[in-house]
């Protein structure tokens, strides 16, 4: 489901009704206004809650988007904004057992670093049964600074083939509240071609 409009307050951007019991991927994604907060919601509990975007201005708009995998049964799932608005929000629900393969691994919990180059966060190593077919590459984490003097950056890496799928992003140096959310979407093979 797609919802091109601005939605404001604590209200559903844009929902979709599961009536076909299984796992899913969701991916909700938006465009949230400066200082909002919006999260994947099943009805019950909320799945990553920005807590306060990007704020400089009233115009400033930084990214939504968050990826989790749910056990679903009859569900509406939404978008749901909560402070300030988000337009362009969208919520999709693939069913995993609809596709050949599907690798899933999360953390949940917080991870920091004072390091001044990029360090693991998060490693996950699937054992894929055809590595040469192509996959699509689905990933999201958020991204804070604790000082107004310094930066920090986030991407997703492939540690045995060095290779980096998405742009490394930077969070600025201004603000210790905001979160930035680190979309990645990218199709790829994991053997090098001969």
């Amino acid at each position: 489901a797609f919802n091109a409009n601005t939605t404001t307050s604590t209200a559903d951007a844009v929902s979709v009704t599961i009536t076909d019991p299984g796992d899913y991927l969701v991916i909700g994604s938006g465009m949230l206004g400066g200082g909002g907060n919006a999260y994947i919601f099943d009805g019950t509990n909320s799945y990553g809650a920005v807590g306060v975007a990007m704020n400089q201005s009233n115009t400033t708009y930084s990214p939504f988007w968050h990826v989790v995998k749910l056990s679903l049964t009859n569900q509406t799932l939404s978008v749901r904004v909560t402070v300030g608005g988000i337009k362009q929000a969208s919520i999709l629900a693939l069913k995993l057992d609809k596709f050949e393969n599907a690798y899933y691994s999360e953390q949940t919990t917080q991870n920091t670093t004072n390091s001044t180059t990029f360090v693991d966060a998060f490693t996950y190593t699937p054992t894929l049964v055809n590595p040469g077919n192509y996959h699509l590459i689905l990933g999201a984490a958020q991204l804070q600074i604790n000082s107004a003097t310094r930066s920090a950056g986030a991407k997703l890496t492939n540690q045995s083939r060095g290779t980096n799928y998405n742009v490394s992003h930077f969070r600025e140096n201004n603000a210790t509240t905001e979160w930035y959310p680190t979309p990645v979407a990218r199709v790829s093979s994991f053997v090098d071609p001969s």
